[in-house]
Formats: structure tokens, C-alpha cells, sequence
């Protein structure tokens, strides 16, 4: 089930840190083959490279708005040439009620 809509960005902390997200797209998903959320978006850069590897975090929220799981995506400096499309998965057992995506500085 499609689930974009769910999705709560940090404008903020992506302009800190000269990052954006662009073509979100999020799913919950229960069946044989996983359970949980798969978010997929382009990492778009102010410039074609980065001064350091990047985490892209996605947390999931549950009706409580308690966070009951996060993956991460690893983008290397040294790979980045200004964008880059990646897929997170995050393994819950319910539909969350909230989604939250941000960039972070993996050091």
C-alpha cells in the first residue's frame, strides 16, 4: 500500500546540509517475501560532489508517534556525482502513521 503522503522531510537539515530529496515514494508492505516500509527517492546535491559520506535516515512512527524502527543509506563522498537514487527499507509489523526522512554527516 502506498504510504508517500506519510512522509515528514526536515527542510532544515537538508539545506544545512546541501541535500534534497526529490521523487519520494514510500510503501508498506506484508507479505510472503518481507513486512515493513520501503522508502525510494533521488538524493539530489547543491554541487556534484560531497565533502564527506552522508547518511540518508529513514524513521518510522507508529499511531502513538513512538519510533519503532530506522535503516539508514550510506552515500560515499568519493561515489557522489550530484545525485543519487536509493531505496531504504525498514521492517515494522503495523503501518506507520508517520514517516520521517533526513539527511545526516556519517562523522
Amino acid at each position: 500500500m502506498e504510504i508517500t503522503e506519510r512522509i515528514e522531510r526536515l527542510p532544515a537539515v537538508e539545506q544545512k546540509m546541501g541535500l534534497s530529496f526529490e521523487a519520494l515514494y514510500a510503501t508498506f508492505d506484508r507479505d510472503d517475501y518481507q513486512v515493513g516500509v520501503t522508502v525510494n527517492c533521488d538524493v539530489i546535491g547543491a554541487s556534484a560532489s560531497l565533502s564527506s559520506p552522508v547518511q540518508v535516515v529513514v524513521g518510522v512512527y507508529n499511531k502513538q508517534d513512538q519510533l519503532v524502527g530506522t535503516e539508514a543509506h550510506l552515500i560515499s563522498d568519493s561515489a557522489f556525482a550530484g545525485i543519487d537514487s536509493i531505496s531504504v527499507h525498514v521492517e515494522t509489523h503495523e503501518a506507520p502513521a508517520r514517516l520521517r526522512i533526513y539527511p545526516k554527516p556519517l562523522y
